[in-house]
């Protein structure tokens, strides 16, 4: 989703954006075609290839042009890693769409890594996004992924974090040079998540009670000052929402304890808890054990266009994740009105003011405990005393007269309301996030670099002239200096490194004399959607002589066209 709105909203200043992933399973059984136009070469049909794999070239609104490269996927949908064979496929293209800037994403995706140092070697600007917060050589899996972030982004032109937390991990695990790290924060699609109450009062009522009480056609008095109608059987209930994937990382443990401890405190709590993963198992266990089937929906894997329908159901909305470099989810909830309960890790307590959040440690006491305030801070418990009025009809016997007489009877009905405005929540959240804001600081980034190469080249044309020309992301850096860079790697990772990049150096002049520039045909650029340019302002247009071509890069591209989209 972050590579599909920013590519968009670059798309509508005017630059030219493709995106390059690999192929991916199809499901036959469904019609994915309504997503995109049909393959440039043949028509897709939602297939690609009509093996059931998705393989061409796609276009999605805007137009945004996405190449699904015959690569073949690993694990968790990461290609094979080769430094070689994914080259001339991606050289192809970047010559053929007139690319000046590669930017990457994610760390552990191998096609960004080797398309980082494939813009090294073909005088390409390049600009790594890092997503995630990794540990600082804790363990074997982060010694060697640190080793190949070292290696593959010593050429690197910029480095953009998605908070300033994540920025100084990067920093530390990399030894980057700080002047290139930049901190961008991620944004959020305001007009997807909003609240279901808009432009009403700030009472909020459970949906699905709603709905039940709709039902009761015997309900014959209604309470319209809290928005409450009276019925025998339906109660107002506090819901917290909790949607992420259940796995270590995202604090499943933690909701174990959590879970059971504020029930208990509160009679009127139900949890609604959103994903799938190997961690569902002990919650329900937990459910079970504690006998909380009517207390705890479970919803399954939530595709992403179904999270904004959920999140209107609660009040709160819990996160307990035991690292976050950002968190996307967060920002959500406070657009669709909820109040946040999050554990205090990673980049959290940068996302959202402290009048729209409260944060705790990562414990299932103190967690038990910040949670317990926000609910008897920002829910007002009322329980409200109705009449109600019945017409009751008396036969008399041995076929006697028939009487009527209303009875009336006092019934209690709880009200449940906030003083948290979720009106208020939601415009704030569009004042301060924005996928063209997130676009502008990213062009400014762009522009940086440009601007400081092009004052020692005129052009990002490659040389090839000698074995040791400036071949290489720096105008003033040679094959010589990035053997330099990568040398300082690490005392044996670094001469391993170096000697992958002499043999990447030699095979690049061989697909140059193979496969010539001046023989690959130059497309023409698309023409800008009309309906997406009328949403532009003066302040997004950029003259048509600052456009650039750029072009992203990512294994995995699960939510641009919907067929791949996962679940939390």
């Amino acid at each position: 989703m972050h590579i599909y709105s920013l590519a968009s909203c670059l798309i509508q200043q005017g630059h030219k954006v493709i995106v390059i992933t690999h192929s991916y399973e199809c499901d036959s059984n469904k019609n994915n075609n309504r997503h995109g136009k049909d393959n440039e070469h043949g028509k897709d049909n939602g297939k690609g290839d009509g093996n059931g794999k998705r393989t061409g070239v796609r276009y999605l609104p805007g137009p945004l042009k996405v190449y699904y490269c015959p690569f073949l996927p690993m694990v968790d949908q990461d290609c094979l890693p080769t430094f070689s064979t994914t080259f001339p496929l991606l050289r192809h293209i970047w010559i053929r769409e007139q690319i000046q800037i590669v930017h990457a994403h994610q760390a552990t995706s191998t096609l960004a890594n080797e398309s980082m140092v494939y813009a090294s070697e073909m005088g390409l600007a390049s600009v790594y996004t890092d997503h995630s917060l990794f540990g600082i050589n804790d363990d074997l899996a982060s010694v060697i992924l640190n080793k190949v972030l070292m290696a593959t982004l010593c050429n690197a032109h910029a480095i953009i974090c998605v908070s300033h937390t994540c920025r100084e991990n990067f920093i530390m695990r990399t030894r980057t040079d700080p002047s290139i790290v930049h901190a961008i924060p991620n944004a959020i699609d305001a007009d997807k998540f909003t609240p279901i109450n808009t432009g009403i009062s700030n009472t909020i009522s459970d949906s699905h009670n709603d709905r039940d009480m709709e039902s009761h056609n015997d309900t014959s008095c209604s309470d319209n000052s809290t928005g409450v109608t009276g019925s025998s059987n339906v109660k107002d209930r506090i819901k917290i929402v909790v949607i992420s994937r259940l796995v270590y990382r995202k604090g499943v443990d933690l909701l174990v304890g959590i879970i059971p401890a504020i029930c208990h405190m509160h009679p009127h709590v139900d949890f609604i808890i959103g994903g799938d993963g190997p961690k569902k198992l002990i919650l329900d266990q937990m459910v079970e054990r504690e006998r909380l089937q009517d207390r705890v929906e479970f919803l399954g894997s939530v595709p992403h266009v179904k999270v904004r329908d959920i999140l209107t159901r609660g009040h709160f909305f819990l996160n307990c994740s035991l690292t976050e470099s950002f968190c996307i989810a967060i920002l959500e909830a406070a657009s669709c009105g909820l109040f946040v309960v999050s554990t205090r890790v990673g980049g959290v307590p940068e996302v959202l003011p402290s009048d729209m959040i409260r944060m705790g440690e990562a414990n299932v006491e103190d967690m038990t405990r910040v949670l317990k305030e926000a609910i008897e801070e920002k829910i007002v418990i009322e329980v409200k005393k109705v009449k109600r009025k019945r017409k009751e009809v008396v036969v008399g016997l041995q076929s006697g007269p028939e009487s009527e007489y209303i009875s009336e009877s006092k019934q209690e009905i709880v009200v449940i309301s906030s003083t948290f405005d979720p009106v208020k929540a939601h415009e704030r959240i569009r004042g301060m996030y924005s996928w063209h804001n997130v676009a502008t600081k990213t062009v400014d980034v762009y522009r940086h670099i440009l601007e400081k190469n092009k004052k020692g080249k005129e052009s990002w044309s490659v040389s090839s002239s000698t074995l040791f020309s400036s071949s290489s992301a720096s105008p003033s850096c040679g094959l010589l200096q990035q053997l330099a860079r990568y040398k300082s790697v690490g005392p044996l990772a670094g001469y391993i490194v170096c000697m992958i990049a002499i043999s990447l150096h030699l095979f690049v002049k061989c697909i140059d004399w193979w496969q010539p520039r001046e023989l690959i045909d130059v497309v023409p650029d698309l023409k800008p959607d009309p309906f997406v340019r009328e949403r532009d302002t003066e302040t997004h247009a950029m003259p048509c002589y600052a456009r650039k071509r750029i072009f992203f890069q990512k294994d995995c591209m699960h939510r641009t066209d919907g067929s791949k989209e996962k679940g939390r």
